[in-house]
């Protein structure tokens, strides 16, 4: 396994901490912690590998489960939004 591969399974590794809180607001150095990274290198290095920055990232994935949360459950825009304010 060479750098490039460790330096992008923790990336996703990263990825996947962010979908699994989801609710939560985490922190640039959190993130670049988690991978053991300079947050400089960490956003470099999310960015080129995932298209977006860690922040956008983490805004993508709440508003995918907001709008599942409008499709499965019948749920007003207004109740979801609150909802995901208050969890």
């Amino acid at each position: 396994m060479n750098q490039q591969d460790t330096v992008d399974s923790r990336l996703i590794k990263c990825a996947e901490y962010i979908k699994q809180n989801r609710y939560k607001n985490i922190s640039l150095t959190e993130l670049s912690e988690k991978t053991t990274m300079s947050r400089y290198h960490f956003q470099r290095q999310f960015s080129a590998m995932f298209g977006v920055s860690p922040k956008q990232f983490q805004s993508a994935i709440k508003i995918q489960k907001l709008k599942q949360s409008l499709k499965g459950e019948g749920r007003s825009q207004k109740t979801v939004g609150f909802c995901s304010l208050v969890a």
